[in-house]
């Protein structure tokens, strides 16, 4: 493997095989729907959104086959892009069609893992001081939970950098309670947090999915397997069949 590159993890590759058996289906996109008021500074939200994936491989990753192999590729070159939506001055009932056939469109079109990026976010302004972030995840990259730390980290992101402006901008993204993240710093490698920091300068995570796939397999091939498989037997012992 090259530097930007890992295995799958156990679980990655049962979802790229089931991706592989048929890359049309859409179950394993997984959305989530934000809605914010407020007036919202889209510059400064993408900012954020280049910030916080800058940080985390796992979003900026495509997907492989080589000799047979699966692998994952981290695209360091590649920035995930913020697409926008203007609605606004859209008669209200024209303006539902069209937020639910946005929707329709985001959720329901398949992601091409070997060259599209497994996160797409849309926000979809509806008027001057509501929007709404739509955000689509493959189900590779994240999970539940995973996908809300991702949204509370933008969300503290965001803040951090709307600090610097004057106008009273929109508050963080709402997290799955209805609260607002925190903020929190946002530093570049000078040590000085300001909306001039920019994803080069924003460092990665300590410990990353990568690393988390290295650990798995090299516990499997240290034993770690036959301890697994062992507990299972002995736990299942005198099961029904199903």
């Amino acid at each position: 493997l090259q530097e930007n590159e890992s295995a799958l993890s156990f679980a990655q590759r049962r979802l790229y095989f089931l991706y592989q058996y048929d890359p049309s289906v859409t179950y394993f996109n997984l959305p989530v729907e934000l809605g914010m008021n407020g007036v919202l500074d889209v510059a400064l939200m993408q900012q954020a959104v280049q910030l916080v994936t800058a940080r985390h491989r796992i979003y900026r990753s495509t997907y492989h086959v080589r000799n047979g192999i699966p692998l994952q590729r981290f695209e360091a070159g590649r920035d995930i892009t913020l697409q926008v939506t203007d609605l606004l001055g859209i008669p209200a009932q024209e303006q539902e069609q069209r937020l639910a056939a946005l929707r329709q469109q985001a959720v329901y079109t398949p992601f091409v893992l070997e060259s599209e990026l497994p996160l797409r976010l849309h926000l979809i302004r509806q008027a001057e001081e509501v929007q709404s972030l739509l955000l689509v995840f493959h189900h590779i990259a994240t999970d539940e939970w995973s996908s809300q730390q991702l949204i509370e980290e933008l969300s503290a992101t965001y803040r951090q950098l709307r600090q610097q402006q004057a106008t009273p901008l929109a508050e963080g993204l709402p997290t799955e309670n209805g609260s607002a993240a925190k903020a929190l710093p946002v530093e570049n490698a000078r040590g000085d947090s300001s909306a001039a920091a920019t994803a080069a300068e924003c460092a990665e995570a300590a410990v990353s999915y990568f690393d988390f796939v290295q650990w798995q397999q090299q516990r499997m091939e240290s034993g770690g397997y036959e301890v697994a498989r062992s507990f299972w037997q002995d736990h299942l012992a005198g099961a029904e069949p199903v």
